[in-house]
């Protein structure tokens, strides 16, 4: 190899005049794709749903899962509990590999990824609305998304409250 070729000869020459076309920083922020992150948003949101249905199941037969565990686990519906919970425990591992897949995908794409993993590790529902911020991309969507999120949890919350009361 050539001594003087070590950088394409430039030898101290402007970047810009070696390589035809526009010079780009590599530094600079890249296009990030939002395959991960609108799979994460959908288990985030199967998640919740299926937390509704669990809140249904744990009640069905007037609350037989408290008083007597051992004939409700036999009975339909505590089979049921048993599906549904195995198929979110699924789910929620399929939601933490495609945020960590999103988040290396915005690392490589030269953004600050530090308030992010911070919203996939402490506000998951806050995430998409992070990265609505950290990306400079619209925000409506996010917002709508989140407070649907937020919604449906409290309502999940309420219903289980007014269960045990009951």
């Amino acid at each position: 190899m050539d001594q003087n070729n070590w950088n394409n000869g430039m030898n101290g020459e402007n970047p810009q005049e070696a390589w035809p076309g526009r010079w780009v920083d590599p530094n600079q922020p890249q296009p990030v794709r939002d395959v991960f992150c609108n799979l994460f948003i959908t288990t985030l949101m199967a998640r919740v749903i299926l937390a509704l249905v669990i809140g249904v199941l744990m009640f069905a037969n007037d609350g037989e899962m408290m008083l007597d565990p051992a004939s409700y686990f036999s009975s339909a519906a505590g089979k049921s509990y048993f599906v549904v919970m195995s198929v979110l425990m699924v789910i929620s591992l399929a939601s933490i590999v495609f945020v960590i897949l999103d988040i290396v995908g915005i690392y490589k794409g030269h953004y600050k990824i530090t308030g992010l993993i911070l919203f996939a590790i402490l506000l998951q529902p806050g995430y998409y609305i992070w990265r609505a911020y950290v990306l400079k991309r619209k925000k409506t969507f996010p917002i709508i998304y989140t407070v649907v999120l937020a919604g449906l949890w409290m309502g999940y919350f309420v219903y289980v409250v007014y269960q045990i009361i009951n």
